[in-house]
């Protein structure tokens, strides 16, 4: 999927998540209403695709052994980097669409805050129909820190969590409260996180308060999908009244 978004960007496209786990009219409404015409998939998703776009296997070997050179790059910073449907007032999802410029802005903004470099290890914890994901993704892959895709299994699950966080040497996290609550305030502090990021939803004070009290650095953000998945960040401490 990572790959897939990559290229789309450097060809001059503009990317559309979807999520494969959603009934097919979702999709199919997804897809004819954003006008689409070429669907990058794996065949076991297919049969979910009812309309005459172009499809793409993405494990398709053949694709893999051509001109591997890299690409002019062509994109101007008011073209769109992607578009993502979020639920809609009418009952049908609507697409929010982002430019080049204003992801720059997001990510040159988290890059700064949270003093990005090679060194550093960020988790995707969202998953990449959900616009923070593209903070954790460009965030990381910019910078050349590493990017860790956790599976969800493991994200959910406390003890196999702190394993995993601990093997790879994750020190940036991004959490919904409901996650904070499971995996870090009911654990040990995880030796080597530097970062956790809160969003998605709202963060009480006592849920803040918890995870300062085990001494790590709290942030909290907040921003509907219009406004580039972050409008206000803050940095938690003790005399932070969130109620």
């Amino acid at each position: 999927m990572i790959t897939g978004i990559l290229a789309i960007l450097k060809a001059g496209g503009v990317y559309l998540p979807i999520d494969p786990s959603h009934p097919k009219e979702r999709i199919n409404y997804i897809i004819d209403d954003s006008g689409a015409e070429i669907i990058l998939t794996e065949s076991s998703f297919i049969n979910n695709i009812s309309n005459n776009c172009k499809v793409i296997d993405v494990r398709d070997d053949s694709f893999f052994d051509q001109d591997g050179s890299n690409l002019d790059k062509v994109s101007e910073s008011n073209n769109l980097a992607y578009v993502i449907y979020t639920s809609g007032t009418t009952g049908n999802p609507k697409g929010v669409m982002i430019e080049h410029r204003s992801v720059v802005n997001l990510i040159n903004n988290y890059v700064k805050t949270y003093n990005v470099c090679e060194g550093n290890v960020i988790l995707q914890t969202t998953d990449y129909w959900f616009d923070p994901s593209v903070e954790q993704i460009f965030g990381a892959l910019t910078k050349g820190s590493k990017l860790c895709c956790i599976r969800k299994e493991v994200l959910i699950d406390r003890v196999s969590f702190k394993e995993y966080v601990l093997k790879n040497n994750v020190n940036i996290i991004d959490l919904t409260p409901a996650l904070l609550e499971n995996l870090i305030c009911k654990s040990e502090k995880i030796k080597g996180i530097e970062v956790i990021i809160c969003g998605g939803d709202r963060l009480t004070n006592s849920l803040k308060q918890k995870i300062i009290s085990k001494g790590y650095n709290l942030n909290n953000h907040y921003g509907p999908t219009e406004y580039t998945v972050d409008a206000i960040t803050y940095e938690c401490d003790n005399s932070t009244n969130l109620d």
